[in-house]
């Protein structure tokens, strides 16, 4: 029979292999339990009701108002077609959930703050001050994924808007309670 021997020596598979990595780089793995963990809150759906009782036990701080999903300005609102409104509204469901997050993790910070002042261990208080470095990290993404996010919902509605008021649109934003500079909503 004539069969084909694949020379050991030539790395096709793996000059395939490296063209199917998406590249990104990986840290070290973490115990098998946590990781079990985490896939599973990824993977599993929560029902609405625990969804609800996450979501309640993280309120913006009072002094932080920036922490709130965006809603969109009624004179925008008034514009858009249903099909956007119904979408935008889905992505600002996400954007909430996304948000009561990042308020967890700045809970997170403030208590492990407090916890730092009353640690004498010099160890530990390093250990500390090094998550409480990730945990900030983690909001400052969190805070670009949000303007990423808002950006693309004002996008969305602009399509909806006609050519005129679509001007408005260019201007800065500022990250507030609005999706829309509140001027914008002063000029429709």
């Amino acid at each position: 029979s004539d069969l084909t021997i694949v020379d050991p020596e030539e790395d096709w598979i793996d000059d395939i292999a490296e063209q199917l990595d998406d590249g990104e780089e990986t840290g070290p793995a973490v115990p098998e339990n946590l990781k079990k963990i985490i896939e599973n809150m990824f993977r599993k759906k929560l029902s609405v009701e625990k969804v609800k009782t996450i979501m309640e036990k993280y309120n913006k701080p009072e002094n932080l108002p920036i922490l709130t999903a965006q809603r969109v300005n009624q004179g925008v609102w008034m514009k858009l077609k249903p099909a956007t409104k119904t979408l935008d509204l889905k992505m600002s469901k996400g954007i909430e959930k996304f948000i009561k997050s990042m308020i967890a993790i700045v809970k997170a910070i403030e208590e492990l703050s407090k916890m730092k002042g009353r640690i004498t261990d010099t160890k530990v208080k390093n250990d500390v001050k090094t998550i409480t470095k990730v945990l900030f990290e983690a909001v400052q993404l969190g805070g670009q994924a949000n303007q990423e996010l808002a950006q693309r919902r004002r996008m969305q509605c602009k399509f909806d808007i006609n050519a005129f008021d679509r001007v408005l649109f260019n201007s800065p934003q500022v990250q507030g309670v609005m999706l829309f500079a509140d001027r914008l909503h002063a000029k429709m």
